[in-house]
């Protein structure tokens, strides 16, 4: 369940950012093609963490949602680096969506030491993203 939600808050953040993405080209397309990829890579280390359960299950699995929070974040920052969003687009606007991503792969990070107390509590710990996004705005 938690990868379900994990992927559903990165495929609604996509759309947000797309939305707001006026121009492309080759190499915003590529690195939307290599996020995609990470997310498509979601159900392998789901499927280890559900069948060991364990530290290193749980440090991949970390691992692995982090890495698609930073290509998210790679590529907003290469939208905006590059002028491709709308015009007009606040300061907010760009932090936000900046910040989201990064607050995602913040929380994932952190839960990596955790795992090393306990598995179960580093798990739990994701569940921080629900009100850190919220607090993102």
């Amino acid at each position: 369940m938690v990868s379900f939600l994990v992927i559903g808050a990165f495929w609604i953040g996509h759309h947000r950012k797309f939305r707001l993405i006026e121009r492309y080209n080759s190499r915003l397309l590529f690195l939307n093609l290599l996020m995609l990829m990470t997310i498509a890579f979601i159900p392998f280390p789901t499927a280890v963490l559900s069948e060991y359960g364990n530290r290193t299950a749980t440090i991949f699995y970390a691992l692995a949602i982090a890495v698609v929070g930073l290509m998210s974040a790679l590529e907003w920052w290469y939208a905006l680096r590059l002028e491709l969003v709308t015009p007009g687009l606040t300061a907010s606007e760009r932090r936000r969506h900046a910040l989201r991503p990064l607050i995602i792969t913040g929380v994932f990070l952190l839960s990596i030491p955790i795992a090393f107390v306990t598995p179960t509590l580093a798990m739990l710990s994701w569940l921080l993203v629900i009100p850190a996004l919220r607090w993102a705005g």
